[in-house]
C-alpha cells in the first residue's frame, strides 16, 4: 500500500505541473512570443530574425506552433541580406517529455525554405556564428561550454519545395539543391518511414526505405538502416545497422550500380572531391562490417568497366599507420580491359586473373601469394616492397610455365610518327651516343628471382628461364642468367655499375649450340649459312652512352661452328680450282659443307684484333686479319681465300674490308690484283695461252686450317703441317711433264699439249658462266 501511495501522490505531482504548464502557455499572446523571440536571436546572433506572417499556437498536451514567412540574416560579407528563409513552419511538441529533458517533436513540417550557403577564399563561412554575432572563422563552433544537449525524438518530418544554393570559393563550388519532398514517418518498431525526392544541379536522387529514429541513435542501440538510393542513372542499397557506441561502427551490406562513375561528379563536387572519371559500368555488392578503426570489406563481388573483384578486405586505421589485410581475386575478359580501368594502353591478350593474398600498408607491402594468369601463361610467387627507405626496395620471387611478351613489344609505331632520330643516326655514326638510362636504376632497389619455362618476344621460344638479379643504389648486378633456345643454351653474368661516378659494364658468357642458321634467317641477315654455334665472351667497358662503353671495350669474344654449310655452291667455286669446281657448280651444286669457322677478336681499349678469322670447307679457307676500332668505328680488315690442293685455275684473290661501320668498302686487294696482272702478261710472253694462267696456279694450304686456328685460340702448340702436293705436280699432270724439268737445272717450258688442254679448260669456264645467268 506504501508503494500505491507514493506513486498516486508522484502522478498527482505531474498533472499538476501540466495543468500549471498549459495554464501559462494559454495566458500567452504568440505574437508577441514571436517579437520576443526575435530579438532574443538577433542579441545572440548579431543578424536580423524577422516573422512577417502570422503566428498561430494551439495549446494541448501536444501544443502545435504554426509560423508564416521567417527569415534570418546573412553574414555581414554575404552576397545577400538573407541567409534563410522559410515560407511556412509547423512544429507539434509533445509536452511529457519536456518534463524530463528530452525534446520529442511529434511532427515538424518546412513549406519553401530557402537555404544560401556561402564561404569566402579565406574559409570563413556565413553559417559560423558565435555569441553576441562574431563568427568564429577558425571552427564555427559555439564558444560556451557545456555538454551538448539531448538529441531530440523526430516522429515526423515534412519538407516541401525547399532550395539549398551553395557558393563556395575555395572549392570553389556554385551548386544548387532542391528538395521537391522529404518525409519522415514514425513505423513500427522505433523505425522511420524514408522518403527523399531531391536534385542536385541537374541529377536527380531519391531515397526510399526506414531508418531508425534519433533516439535510437541518441541511446546508442543499433541503427537499421534499410535504403534504395537513386542518383542520376545510378542505384544503391544499404541495409543494416549503424551504432553510435565507444567504436562506432556499421555493420550490414551495400550495393552500388551505375553506368558511369561521373554520375556522382556532381555530388563530388559538393565534398570537395576531383572530377570522377567517366569509368563503368559498375555494379558491385559486399558486406561491410565497421567496428572503430577497423572496416572489413567481405562477399564482394562485383564488377568495374568489365573487369571483376571478388574476395575481401580489412583496414586498421588505428595503429602508427594504415593497414590492410587483403584477399582479392581481379578478373577480365583481356589485359585491354584491365588497362582501361586504369586509363593505360595495354593489348588485347586474355583472360586475364590476378589474385593476391598479403598485406599492405604506406610503408610496406606483402604479398606472399600472387597468381597471375594471362592466356595460357601463369606466373605466381610472392612480392614484398618496402617504400619507408630513401628509395623503394623490392623482393620479387617468381615462377611459370610461360609468359609471351610479343603483344607487349609489338605496335610501338602505331602512330604513325617516324622515330626521333638518335644522336648516333645524326652523325654519321651507328653506335648511338645518347646517354643511357642510368638514373632509372636509381630509383628503386631490387632483388629478383624468376623462373620461366617459356618466354615468347615475338620470335622463337626461349626456355627454361633462370634469372636472378640484384640492383642497389643504381648499382645492377645479373648472376644468373640461364636459358635455352635455337637448340643450345646461354650462361651470363653482367655487372652494370653507376653509384661510382663513370658507369661500367662488365659481362661474361657463353652459349653452346645454338643455331645460328635459325638466328640469322630470323633476324633478317641470310639464309645461307647453318651450323650449330658456340661462343664466349668476357667484356668489360665504362661510360654513360653504347658508344664511350664501345669505345673503352677490353676482352676477348670467341666464336666457332662445326660441321655447318653454306647453302651455295660459290664458296668452293671462288676458292678452288675452277676447271675441276665449274661443272660441279654449273651442274647445281646447293651447298658447300663447312669444316669449322672459329673467330676471336682481342679487345683493348675499343680496338678489336682478328687474333683468328678462319672459314674452313672442304677445298678451300678463307682467313681473316686486321682491327675494327669500336670507338671511331673504322675498320681495316683483310679476307684471304685459299685452295687447299693445288689448283690450275684459281680466282681466289685477297679482300679488302676498310672504310666505317655506316658507310663499308669492300673491294679485292690492290696488290694482289697488280701482282695477278703481271703474271698475266709474262705468261703471255712465255707461253703464250697457257701462260695466262700461270698467275691463277695455287700450290694449295692443306687441311691444317682448324687444327691451326683452334690451336692459336687455346693457346696450345700448334700441329705438325701436312704434305701437300706443290704447282709443280699439277703442272705435271697437265702438261705430262712438269713444271720444272727433270732432273735438269732449273724450269722447262710447258710442254705442247698443255695448250689445248688449258683452252679446254677456259671454254669449260666460259660455257658455265652463261649457262649460269641462261
Amino acid at each position: 500500500m506504501k508503494l500505491l501511495k507514493i506513486l498516486g501522490i508522484f502522478v498527482g505531482v505531474i498533472v499538476l505541473a501540466l495543468g500549471g504548464v498549459l495554464a501559462y502557455i494559454a495566458t500567452l499572446d504568440p505574437n508577441e512570443l514571436a517579437q520576443d523571440a526575435a530579438v532574443e536571436v538577433r542579441e545572440a546572433t548579431g543578424r536580423d530574425f524577422t516573422i512577417n506572417g502570422p503566428v498561430d499556437l494551439a495549446v494541448s498536451l501536444q501544443p502545435t506552433l504554426e509560423v508564416e514567412n521567417v527569415a534570418f540574416g546573412n553574414a555581414a560579407w554575404g552576397s545577400e541580406p538573407t541567409m534563410a528563409s522559410i515560407g511556412r513552419l509547423e512544429v507539434e511538441i509533445a509536452l511529457l517529455p519536456l518534463l524530463s529533458g528530452q525534446v520529442d517533436i511529434a511532427r515538424l513540417v518546412l513549406v519553401e525554405p530557402n537555404i544560401l550557403l556561402e564561404r569566402q577564399a579565406d574559409g570563413t563561412a556565413n553559417w559560423d556564428i558565435a555569441p553576441g554575432g562574431k563568427a568564429d572563422s577558425a571552427s564555427g563552433e559555439e564558444q560556451h561550454g557545456g555538454e551538448p544537449g539531448e538529441i531530440p525524438v523526430i516522429r515526423a518530418v515534412t519538407i516541401e519545395n525547399a532550395t539549398i544554393r551553395i557558393r563556395d570559393a575555395v572549392t570553389p563550388i556554385e551548386e544548387t539543391i532542391t528538395i521537391s519532398e522529404l518525409s519522415l514517418a514514425q513505423a513500427a518498431g522505433q523505425k522511420l518511414d524514408v522518403t527523399l525526392l531531391a536534385a542536385i544541379g541537374d541529377e536527380e536522387l531519391s531515397v526510399e526505405g526506414q531508418t531508425g529514429d534519433l533516439a535510437v541513435l541518441a541511446q546508442r542501440f543499433p541503427f537499421p538502416l534499410d535504403l534504395a538510393i537513386g542518383f542520376g542513372p545510378a542505384t544503391a542499397t544499404l541495409k543494416g545497422s549503424l551504432t553510435l557506441t565507444e567504436k562506432p561502427g556499421y555493420a550490414g551490406s551495400l550495393s552500388l550500380k551505375t553506368p558511369s562513375l561521373a554520375a556522382f561528379n556532381s555530388a563530388a563536387a559538393l565534398a570537395g572531391a576531383d572530377a570522377l572519371p567517366d569509368l563503368g559500368p559498375i555494379d558491385v555488392r559486399a558486406d561491410l562490417t565497421v567496428e572503430g578503426d577497423v572496416a572489413k570489406v567481405t562477399a564482394l563481388d562485383g564488377s568495374v568497366a568489365g573487369v571483376t573483384m571478388t574476395g575481401e578486405i580489412t583496414a586498421d586505421q588505428g595503429g602508427a599507420e594504415p593497414q590492410a589485410t587483403l584477399a582479392l581475386t581481379v578478373a577480365a575478359e583481356t589485359l585491354a580491359t584491365l588497362g582501361a580501368l586504369a586509363e593505360t594502353a595495354l593489348p588485347e591478350v586474355g583472360p586475364f586473373q590476378l589474385t593476391v593474398n598479403g598485406e599492405a600498408a604506406p610503408s610496406q607491402v606483402d604479398i606472399q601469394n600472387l597468381t597471375l594468369t594471362l592466356g595460357e601463361d601463369q606466373l605466381s610467387g610472392r612480392v614484398t616492397a618496402a617504400m619507408a627507405g630513401e628509395r623503394p626496395s623490392v623482393d620479387v620471387a617468381l615462377t611459370g610455365n610461360s609468359l609471351d611478351l610479343g603483344p607487349f613489344l609489338e605496335g610501338g609505331a602505331e602512330s604513325g610518327e617516324a622515330p626521333a632520330a638518335t644522336a648516333g643516326s645524326g652523325d654519321g655514326r651507328v653506335i648511338p651516343d645518347d646517354p643511357l638510362p642510368l638514373d632509372g636504376l636509381k630509383a628503386v632497389d631490387a632483388v629478383v628471382a624468376l623462373k620461366l619455362g617459356v618466354l615468347k618476344v615475338g620470335g622463337p621460344e626461349v626456355k627454361n628461364i633462370d634469372l636472378a638479379l640484384a640492383l642497389k643504389n643504381g648499382d645492377l648486378k645479373i648472376t644468373t642468367l640461364k636459358a635455352n633456345g635455337y637448340g643450345g643454351s646461354i650462361d651470363a653474368t653482367l655487372d652494370l655499375m653507376t653509384s661510382g661516378g663513370t658507369p661500367s659494364l662488365k659481362t661474361s658468357g657463353g652459349f653452346r649450340d645454338i643455331d645460328l642458321g635459325g638466328v640469322l634467317a630470323d633476324e633478317g641477315i641470310t639464309d645461307l649459312l647453318v651450323g650449330t654455334l658456340d661462343g664466349t665472351w668476357t667484356l668489360s667497358g665504362q661510360g654513360a652512352s653504347p658508344r664511350a662503353i664501345a669505345a673503352s671495350l677490353d676482352g676477348e669474344t670467341r666464336l666457332e661452328l662445326v660441321d655447318g654449310s653454306v647453302q651455295s655452291g660459290f664458296v668452293d667455286f671462288i676458292a678452288a680450282d675452277v676447271v675441276s669446281q665449274a661443272g660441279k657448280v654449273f651442274a647445281g651444286k646447293e651447298q658447300t659443307p663447312l669444316n669449322c669457322f672459329y673467330n676471336q677478336f682481342k679487345i683493348t681499349d675499343g680496338v678489336a684484333n682478328a687474333h683468328v678469322l678462319l672459314f674452313d670447307t672442304e677445298r678451300s679457307t678463307i682467313a681473316g686479319a686486321g682491327e675494327i676500332n669500336l670507338g671511331t668505328e673504322e675498320m681495316g680488315m683483310k679476307i684471304s681465300p685459299q685452295p687447299k690442293e693445288a689448283s690450275l685455275v684459281s680466282l681466289a684473290l685477297p679482300v679488302l674490308v676498310e672504310g666505317t661501320f655506316a658507310s663499308p668498302n669492300v673491294y679485292p686487294d690492290p696488290t694482289a690484283v697488280a701482282a695477278g696482272a703481271a703474271g698475266i702478261a709474262a705468261g703471255v710472253a712465255t707461253g703464250g695461252l697457257a701462260g695466262v694462267l700461270v698467275p691463277f696456279l695455287s700450290s694449295g694450304g692443306g687441311d691444317q686450317g682448324c687444327a691451326e686456328a683452334l690451336a692459336v685460340m687455346d693457346g696450345k702448340p700448334l700441329p705438325k703441317p701436312e704434305k701437300k702436293s706443290g704447282v709443280g705436280g699439277l703442272l705435271d699432270s697437265i702438261t705430262g711433264g712438269g713444271a720444272s724439268g727433270g732432273s735438269g737445272e732449273g724450269a722447262t717450258a710447258p710442254q705442247q699439249p698443255a695448250v689445248p688442254a688449258a683452252e679446254d679448260a677456259v671454254k669449260g669456264l666460259t660455257d658455265g658462266l652463261k649457262n649460269l645467268f641462261e
